[in-house]
């Protein structure tokens, strides 16, 4: 019988199985399990696919209040299991991998309205975090939707902007081309009152995870003054802000955090649609092999210095006529994807001669502006120091700019 099988034994069985809740429904088969299910070496909680197609029906409200019904109970869920769990004690609080996902699955529709975004507090999941920082020995994961309130802002801005749209678009060209006349769109939040301020969370600091991302709904958060990330191998932080009350520290205390001092294991690195980052320092341990710097839209100013690195991906960090500096040593490098170099007179680029694939290298045609001149004199750089190059991927661009009047954040 294999109730009669040892609870090591019961516990590895029960990893196979995909989530929290199908865990805990296997429990009912045994009041030996009821005990056993919340001591799982895996935790894994996801609102699963939620198609969007239901809302397209008559019966669409009901679809959508099924979701959030639904969403509620597993997050309560995620709440009682984490709360039993560290309660446990004497060893039984570690747990080898949590996940928890409560972003739809189908289509990775993420600014889709996922309607439970208020049961989603920075109170609550930082307390998810804490949890983490404590009991996660192996793997964490953490994908929310928008935060409330950055929700709530992204749906008035779009309402605003399609009424912008549809009060000033002139005409429609035999190709199907949008005409816009010369108008600016108002900002998000002009002659609103002040808001008030975000709540923040703390990054977790931890010295037993090893492989940690997160993905934060644009939440505001703050990094820890200190702390070491010794195990960490592959960390991701994407869609949050830092918080501004923090002046530059946070700056300054993130890179700090990733560096080789606080992060000796470190080879794998993103950062991807991070708000209020306008430098960043990274002083990168010789494991470092593969960082992506995607969509900092305040970068200003960028120092890397990685001795290992073999892959480095730049797109969307910051005009390159904003960014002030942009300092690069990276004496191995083999795989260069960027589309946001800095003018030359701005760039100190030690590793170019080893580059031998460039992807994604941008260059404008005529009217592109100071962006594009920049970008196409950064793209020539490369093309004349990259010495070694097998590959190349280039992308060719006229002039066309299209402006998305939507403010995440002030």
């Amino acid at each position: 019988m294999i109730s009669e099988l040892n609870d090591d034994v019961l516990l590895h069985i029960l990893c196979f199985l995909p989530s929290a809740t199908d865990v805990a429904r296997a429990a009912v088969l045994s009041q030996r399990w009821r005990r056993l299910w919340a001591l799982a070496p895996e935790l894994h909680f996801a609102v699963g696919p939620g198609s969007f197609a239901d809302e397209q029906g008559k019966d669409r409200e009901k679809f959508a209040v099924s979701r959030r019904d639904a969403a509620r109970r597993l997050i309560a869920g995620v709440d009682a299991t984490l709360a039993r769990r560290a309660a446990s004690g004497e060893g039984d609080d570690d747990v080898d991998a949590l996940a928890i996902s409560l972003v739809y699955s189908s289509n990775r529709y993420y600014f889709h309205d996922h309607h439970h975004e208020a049961d989603v507090t920075p109170l609550r999941f930082g307390g998810w975090l804490r949890f983490a920082e404590r009991h996660v020995k192996g793997s964490f994961a953490l994908e929310l939707p928008l935060v409330a309130p950055v929700a709530a802002a992204v749906a008035v801005a779009a309402a605003r902007r399609a009424a912008w749209e549809k009060a000033n678009i002139t005409s429609m060209t035999d190709e199907g081309v949008v005409i816009f006349v010369e108008h600016v769109a108002p900002s998000a939040n002009a002659e609103e009152e002040e808001e008030a301020a975000p709540e923040v969370v703390e990054l977790p600091r931890s010295t037993r995870a090893e492989v940690m991302s997160l993905n934060l709904g644009y939440a505001t958060v703050s990094v820890p003054a200190t702390g070491a990330f010794r195990a960490l191998t592959d960390f991701t932080l994407h869609h949050a802000v830092l918080d501004a009350g923090g002046g530059d520290d946070d700056d300054l205390r993130l890179g700090h955090l990733l560096s080789s001092s606080c992060c000796p294991r470190l080879r794998r690195l993103r950062l991807q649609q991070i708000g209020g980052l306008a430098a960043l320092r990274l002083d990168a341990a010789d494991t470092l092999e593969e960082l992506r710097l995607v969509n900092l839209p305040d970068l200003r100013r960028l120092d890397v210095d990685a001795a290992g690195l073999r892959q480095l991906r730049l797109s969307g960090c910051s005009g390159s006529a904003e960014m002030e500096a942009m300092a690069i040593s990276t004496p191995r490098l083999e795989d260069l994807a960027c589309d946001g170099m800095v003018h030359p007179d701005r760039l100190r680029f030690a590793g170019a001669a080893t580059v031998r694939r460039i992807k994604k290298l941008f260059l404008f045609t005529h009217g592109s502006g100071n962006d594009g001149d920049d970008a196409n004199a950064a793209a020539l750089w490369l093309l004349n120091n990259c010495v070694a190059l097998d590959h190349l991927d280039v992308a060719l661009f006229f002039a066309m700019v299209i402006y998305i009047y939507i403010y995440i954040y002030t």
